[in-house]
């Protein structure tokens, strides 16, 4: 599974937000690296840990709504092709 995330608090210079492309565990260590540096409310760790959880369970939609709380929104883009089909 590929999926794309959006971050509209973090711009670059031209005001376009951060926006990456990745697997689950990808995504998973932005979220719980720079996005979790970032968090200045204790309880907004509850929150992202609720978002982190979801991903790694493949609940992208309950992540979703997770993370809107941070003006953060993911979706899946892409899925594995590699995988077998019956």
């Amino acid at each position: 599974m590929t999926l794309t995330l959006r971050d509209y608090d973090n711009r670059d210079d031209d005001g376009a937000h951060f926006e990456t492309t990745g697997t689950p565990d990808q995504i998973i260590g932005y979220l719980d690296g720079a996005l979790r540096s970032d968090l200045t409310d204790p309880d907004d760790g509850a929150v992202l840990d609720a978002a982190i959880t979801a991903l790694r369970e493949g609940e992208v939609d309950r992540a979703d709504a997770e993370l809107r709380h941070f003006a953060v929104r993911v979706a899946i883009t892409g899925t594995d092709d590699s995988a077998p089909t019956a």
